[in-house]
């Protein structure tokens, strides 16, 4: 399945038609009230991959994979974008919710990335997840202002929770904001991926959403 997701999945018949994504897990909760349309959003930004949570992976699961990124990289680095984010993904992490364009991963960039990984044959004998691979993929192909974080969006993948802070969301959300990731302390090193992501991103107001403005 993972590598499905990270190397054909795009490609299917049903899919074609279409330029946006938006991976929705099975066992997942929305917290909000979603008062915009997140593709509009995406397309009128000129954003290409959007997340809300951003999980550390265990290396135990992924050994290889940075190393294997680091040799795509030594190998390929006119293929990395000069204003990427790729501070971001120093550590290997992933997201498992994406609102994504999918000409993203139809592209010449993202197409010799997957086929470098897909040549060492490590998805057979490795976790490696799609979710890390779309997030590092993301952070090395894609301008800093690509890559937006839906903080708005209250998002639950059981222990994970993004939770909007702010009084602007109080009435439009059903959860405890101290309850999100980069505030429990139980959930440790994961915890501080939006942190980072802040820290590496251009900072800029979020515009045309209602509420946030």
């Amino acid at each position: 399945m993972c590598r499905f997701y990270s190397g054909f999945f795009y490609q299917q018949e049903l899919l074609k038609k279409y330029d946006y994504y938006w991976r929705v897990e099975s066992d997942v909760d929305f917290y909000c009230d979603i008062d915009f349309d997140p593709f509009v959003y995406i397309k009128e930004n000129d954003i290409k991959y959007g997340f809300t949570l951003v999980l550390y992976e265990e290396m135990i699961t992924i050994p290889t994979l940075w190393d294997t990124v680091k040799n795509f990289i030594r190998t390929f680095p006119h293929s990395i974008e000069n204003d990427s984010i790729i501070e971001f993904i120093t550590d290997d992490n992933g997201a498992n919710f994406e609102i994504a364009d999918l000409n993203l991963w139809r592209g010449e960039a993202y197409t010799k990335f997957f086929n470098f990984l897909d040549k060492t044959g490590r998805f057979f004998y490795e976790w490696w997840r799609d979710a890390p691979i779309h997030t590092i993929a993301a952070a090395l192909f894609l301008k800093k202002h690509q890559v937006h974080f839906f903080e708005e969006i209250g998002y639950h993948h059981r222990p994970f929770l993004n939770c909007p802070k702010g009084n602007k969301f109080q009435h439009k959300c059903l959860c405890n904001p101290d309850d999100s990731m980069e505030n429990n302390n139980m959930i440790g090193k994961k915890s501080d991926c939006i942190l980072r992501y802040h820290r590496f991103s251009p900072k800029t107001e979020i515009t045309g959403i209602s509420g946030t403005s």
